[in-house]
């Protein structure tokens, strides 16, 4: 070293000399740190003393870390007895000369063992971990146990396991097995793997899915990392592939186990049995008894019976348990399945004193080595996971094993010495199978592969150096599952929901579900879901008390949802285990038949999630609420498994939304109830395709949670008036389920362009649109204006199709507009509120060369009387209304003439009259000929409206003819009936009472309604009749009261007649002024009224005179006797002479002045007409005395007639026996008679109410 260096740089030189004793993991960072120190004296500045210090601190710390570490390892044996310990030279030399081993060996070689101790012995574990994977928890956990126990360490601390959410490791740990997974989660926080030296994957041969993207995430890793060791162990199956993958590494093989193995097969009788048939189960049987003899009397056997699943296992253990029942000799029957309880399967590694019989799945075929095994019993299957991409299920169907899995079994049965291995099928059978079992990753969703892959920017997994690359279709089905879950874009770009999701080690629809709970706000109560998810089902149902265990897990159970009933289930441990040891815990557990182990479990998990949760997400989640609300926990869990739902059909099972068909599993809470909708957390096909734990779901919640999964169809577009847009009818379908059958949704921001032409031809051409715009009212006007016109002319032809007006539109109306609002919108803009663009004239809908119709052919108004009467035509010949139709109030038909109704209007005389002619009968019809010529003459000589057409008609024709003819000899019945007037009878409200073509009987029908509406038929709102009307009138006003009196009947002019008129009875009588529709009722009342106030103002007159007659005494005890003693005989006479001077008058009194001058007028001659009156009422009461005498020889029985006489009751004494016979009698004969002698002194009116009184009381007696 040059003695002019700047001490500094001789400080900074001696700290790069140091690296190469740090950890390698530091160098970089380290001798970066350093290099900016160097970078700044070059550059002339001074050395900061303080960053040079934490350097120098730095380097000696991670110096001594690394020393302490390699003070920690121990001293290392190796069993004699396991063949890998016959290897240790030749894997010591490839370890140290090659960056990547193969090591190969049968199962029970100790490779498992064996190597993470040789490795700690050449120093391997002090710069890093040593990773020693396993493909399971069960087999991690008994490895690294196997480990501390030889090395006579705790568990813990040089050898610690990490499971998923399990972490037994510490400072200290310099092996560290665990699952493949949880490497594989470690490569997000550290992509280099840093933390490790040494990786050992353990079991390769399995080619798991974490294992087949371990291998490829580690061959692209080991050329940045070639301090890395890398340890592949495998069974003697297919290494040469793993070799080639890791460019043809060195393969060191463990020599073969010490002890032979006997190979027998022993086929059943028929080929495809299953394992559960009867004559399985018998081959079974006797392939014990085949080994207990084959091996006795050297050993008592135990025996491993490898099986396809549970079910076949608890088959296979009622069979043995029957078949051993009071042997001599003890024998256990021990399950062993995955799925187990911890503390069972830790019996396996605990053999007793009795023989035992295990009856195992493929988990002790290489990941577990079940003690004390001398022989084996292979039926040859296992469930194989395969996941269809073509129906996006997981089916576990029962498979035959390969040659490999074969050779691992028959392996378990010489660990001990010389074995026996009895395989249950033909050897032709053996040699016709498949070589290898496929890799899992060629057999899975990848969905959870390629989000690693996306978030470790791995590239694409077509790329991936894979040792057996899926195929495409695998791998498009992981993309869709991803994109299915929001993670990833169609185009294959992670989004941000996917980066979150990458975060948690869950499988991607659990990850999905926790998500979703944040936008829901039910974090708390889905972390809890997921952690149970994650783990083994806690709930245990041993098979000798599974009624026992029904029960006790039946108040976990929620009635709708099996993910509420993990819910119920956490909640209720919570509550009641929080005060309990753990001692009372596990007692609490054995009691509700759970598993302590996967609670602990599930508890542990949901602490971590928890932490995960607050990390990674910021979301801090406590315990659940005892009440989770329900709709956003299932719509939670809906994110995640949206493809996973299903709809009931006719026959009870579900259809999924790729079209498969799965059943619930009848272990599931819904099973019974079979609600129409489900979410299910899988479905897994084995003997039938099974969806296991379901829940009921709403489905406009796949819509809300699910948007971009569900396909949007839109139909039958149309105009709302109500909001001016144009909608359509959406079906919404997931896949090949109709979500949401008809639902109402605007259509222009779906197709801008047909909701605008529905716009226009909805709501501007039909005239649905509602706005205030003054074209649209016109438009609508001039439209209707042109459809009458055809209506009254009967032609077709006038106005233009509708595409002419959606022409119109089409070409004015900017392409954006679609809507009202937007309409509007646009004239405002505009300055054009009115939409005078848009205004139409009668060019743009009348066709060019039409002929137009007349008002005067075809008139609106049909003027008959005073009476204006609206006309409507109606053009459609199937409809009741077809023809013209005159609207009449209903108080004015009794008053209207039918004559002028007959003519019609002028636009139809012709055809009527042409159709009149040709009704006649044939011989009078062959006199008028040619009939057009008869036709056209008789229009042009008739005058339109005057008379009855059909006499006017038949006069002109009687003069061609030259014969007689009616109006009868017309046969109106063959009349078209649109040449004949309809008339609808309208109420005050324009109303609809009644139609028909017959005026008279219309008139009938509704009399009595006429009448009622009489009284209202008068507008109130005009002053002029509200003031014009009195009640109580006592004398003839000065103001003359008017003959007539306009005014408006449901929009129809009509005239009133004003006339005062007498209400009330007798003493009692009164007058009012009132109007009238007819005028002769009108003039009749009015002379009545006004005889009587002429009667008042000449009472004292004529009374002086009636006093001095000397018919006067005779004439007041005759009228007492029949008009009682209170009537007033002067009145009598006064009102008889004032009718006299009314009907001499030039008409009735309507002003004070005129009607003094009938008073003036009747005073010279007052005494000549009281004489006159009173011998005239003299003789009619003589009559009504022989009257009297005829009714009584007539009848004795009659007892009474009541006359009235000018209003006043007249009382005759008859029997009522002969009521019914008395209408025709001579007595009303005779008061027909007594009304015609008084017809000539009293008013019209009051001679028809005495003879109708006379006749109809009579009639009633």
């Amino acid at each position: 070293m040059s003695s002019s260096m700047h001490p500094s740089s001789q400080r900074l030189a001696q700290l790069l000399s140091q690296l190469d004793a740090v950890f390698p993991a530091s160098r970089r960072e380290l001798r970066a740190r350093i290099g900016g120190l160097e970078k700044r004296l070059r550059d002339g500045g001074e050395l900061d003393s303080r960053a040079l210090l934490a350097v120098e601190k730095s380097i000696q710390s991670s110096i001594d870390e690394r020393a302490r570490r390699r003070s920690l390892v121990p001293v290392i044996t190796y069993p004699p007895a396991l063949p890998v310990t016959h290897a240790l030279d030749a894997l010591r030399t490839a370890l140290n000369s090659a960056q990547v081993v193969v090591v190969a060996g049968e199962t029970g070689s100790g490779k498992s063992t064996q190597l993470p101790k040789l490795c700690l012995e050449i120093g391997r574990g002090v710069d890093g971990c040593i990773a020693h994977t396993q493909p399971r928890r069960i087999a991690a956990r008994s490895v690294a146990r196997r480990i501390a126990e030889e090395l006579d360490l705790p568990l813990g601390g040089v050898i610690g396991v990490k499971v998923r959410f399990g972490d037994d490791t510490s400072r200290d740990t310099l092996v560290k097995v665990m699952t493949d997974g949880i490497l594989l989660a470690q490569t997000r926080s550290d992509p280099r793997l840093d933390a490790y030296d040494t990786v050992i994957i353990d079991e390769a041969h399995e080619r798991t899915l974490n294992i087949d993207f371990l291998l490829g995430y580690l061959r692209r890793l080991l050329p940045r990392r070639p301090n890395l060791k890398l340890i592949l162990t495998s069974a003697t199956i297919d290494v040469e592939r793993l070799s080639a993958h890791f460019g043809h590494c060195p393969i060191v093989e463990i020599p073969g186990r010490a002890h032979p193995i006997e190979i027998r097969y022993a086929p059943p009788p028929m080929e495809d049995l299953d394992e559960e048939d009867p004559q399985m189960l018998e081959c079974i049987g006797r392939a014990i008894d085949e080994i207990d003899d084959a091996m006795a009397p050297t050993v008592v056997p135990d025996i491993l019976v490898f099986l396809s699943g549970e079910r076949e296992i608890r088959e296979v253990e009622t069979f043995l348990a029957g078949k051993f029942r009071g042997a001599k000799r003890a024998t256990e029957i021990v399950p062993l399945f995955a799925r187990q309880g911890l503390d069972e399967q830790e019996r396996i590694f605990k053999p007793g004193v009795a023989r035992r019989i295990v009856l195992a799945t493929n988990v002790a075929e290489t990941s577990l080595t079940v003690p004390r095994i001398h022989a084996v019993i292979d039926l040859g299957f296992a469930r194989v996971l395969r996941y269809s991409a073509k129906s996006r299920v997981q089916r576990l169907p029962v498979e035959e094993i390969s040659q490999a899995s074969a050779r691992q079994r028959a392996g378990r049965a010489g660990r001990l010495g010389p074995g026996m291995a009895v395989r249950l099928y033909s050897q032709e059978n053996h040699d016709a199978r498949a070589p290898f079992t496929q890799p899992e990753i060629l057999r899975s969703n990848l969905a959870s592969v390629i989000l690693q892959m996306d978030a470790l920017s791995l590239g694409r997994a077509e790329d991936f150096p894979f040792v057996d690359a899926p195929s495409a279709r695998l791998l498009a089905d992981g993309r869709a599952t991803l994109v299915e879950l929001g993670a990833s874009t169609v185009e294959g770009k992670l989004t941000e929901v996917g980066r979150s999701m990458s975060q948690l080690p869950l499988d991607p629809r659990l990850a999905r579900m926790l998500l979703a709970s944040i936008e829901q706000r039910c974090s708390s109560s889905s972390l809890v879901l997921a952690a149970g998810l994650a783990v083994q089902d806690p709930r245990l149902r041993p098979a000798e008390k599974r009624d026992a265990a029904d029960m006790a897990h039946a108040r976990f159970r929620d009635g709708f949802s099996d993910f509420a009933s993990f819910l119920r289930l956490w909640q209720t441990w919570r509550n009641e285990t929080a005060e309990l040891g753990s001692s009372a815990r596990r007692s609490w557990c054995e009691k509700n038949y759970l598993s302590h182990q996967r609670m602990r479990e599930w508890s542990d998990t949901w602490m971590q999630l928890r932490e995960l949760f607050l990390e990674h997400l910021g979301v801090r989640c406590g315990e659940p609420p005892e009440e989770t609300e329900t709709g956003a926990f299932h719509r939670a869990i809906l994110a995640g498994f949206a493809t996973q739902i299903g709809v009931r059909n006719e026959k009870g099972e579900y259809r999924s939304p790729n079209g498969a068909l799965f059943a619930l599993h009848p272990s599931g809470t819904l099973a019974r109830r079979a609600p129409n909708w489900v979410v299910a957390f899988e479905i897994v096909e084995t003997h039938r395709r099974l969806a296991r734990v379901c829940a009921r779901i709403q489905p406009e919640w796949i819509v809300r949670v699910a948007p971009h999964l569900c396909s949007r169809s839109q139909f039958e577009p149309h105009f709302v008036e109500e909001s001016g847009q144009v909608a359509a009818w959406e079906r919404t379908s997931f896949g090949e389920l109709v979500v949401i059958a008809k639902k109402r949704v605007p259509y222009g921001p779906v197709d801008p362009v047909s909701a605008r032409e529905v716009f226009i031809q909805e709501a501007l051409v039909a005239g649905r649109v509602r706005t205030q715009s003054a074209f649209f009212k016109h438009n609508q006007e001039l439209r209707a204006a042109l459809q009458r016109e055809e209506e009254r002319s009967r032609r077709r032809g006038l106005l233009l199709e509708d595409e002419a007006a959606y022409a119109f539109y089409d070409a004015r109306v900017p392409a954006e507009i679609h809507s009202t609002p937007s309409l509007e919108s646009w004239m405002r803009q505009g300055n054009d509120r009115d939409g005078d663009r848009l205004r139409m004239i009668d060019d743009d809908l009348v066709r060019d060369g039409a002929e137009r119709v007349s008002e005067r052919e075809f008139p609106a108004y049909l003027q008959v009387d005073a009476l204006s009467v609206p006309l409507e035509y109606t053009h459609e010949p199937e409809r009741a209304e077809d023809g013209v139709t005159a609207r009449i109030p209903v108080e004015a038909l009794s008053v209207l003439d039918p004559e002028p109704f007959e003519w019609t209007v002028p636009g139809l005389l012709s055809e009527k009259v042409e159709a009149l002619v040709r009704s006649l009968p044939k011989p009078l019809r062959v006199r008028l000929f040619p009939i057009n010529e008869v036709v056209a003459g008789a229009v042009e000589a008739l005058e339109f409206g005057r008379g009855s057409l059909l006499n006017m008609l038949a006069r002109h024709l009687t003069r061609l003819a030259h014969c007689p003819i009616t109006a009868k000899d017309f046969r109106l019945e063959t009349i078209p009936r649109h040449l004949l007037m309809r008339f609808c009878v309208i109420d005050a409200d324009g109303s609809e009472l009644g139609a028909g073509r017959d005026l008279a009987q219309l008139a009938t029908r509704f009399a009595a309604v006429a009448r009622d509406r009489l009284r209202g038929a008068i507008d109130r709102n005009n002053d002029a009749i509200a003031l014009l009307e009195r009640e109580s009138v006592t004398q003839m006003s000065d103001d003359e009261i008017p003959l007539e009196l306009a005014y408006q009947r449901a929009g129809i002019r009509m005239v009133g007649f004003p006339a005062l008129i007498l209400e009330g009875t007798g003493n009692a009588v009164g007058v009012a002024l009132r109007v009238f529709d007819v005028h002769a009722l009108a003039d009749e009342a009015h002379r009545a009224a006004v005889g009587v106030f002429v009667a008042q103002e000449m009472r004292d007159a004529i009374h002086h005179h009636v006093a001095y007659d000397p018919l006067c005494e005779e004439f007041l005890t005759r009228l007492a006797y029949w008009c009682g003693d209170d009537t007033d005989g002067t009145m009598v006479i006064a009102r008889l002479v004032a009718a006299q001077g009314v009907a001499e008058a030039p008409r009735p009194p309507r002003s004070m002045s005129e009607f003094l001058a009938v008073v003036r007028a009747l005073e010279p001659s007052v005494q000549t007409r009281v004489s006159i009156a009173l011998r005239t009422l003299h003789a009619i009461l003589g009559e009504a005395d022989e009257v009297l005498l005829q009714v009584r020889n007539f009848t004795e029985r009659v007892n009474s007639v009541t006359i009235n006489v000018a209003g006043y009751k007249s009382k005759v004494t008859k029997s009522p026996a002969r009521a019914s016979n008395a209408a025709s009698t001579p007595l009303s004969l005779a008061g027909e008679r007594i009304a015609a002698r008084l017809n000539m002194i009293v008013p019209r009116a009051t001679v028809r109410e005495i003879a109708a009184c006379d006749r109809d009381e009579l009639a009633q007696r």
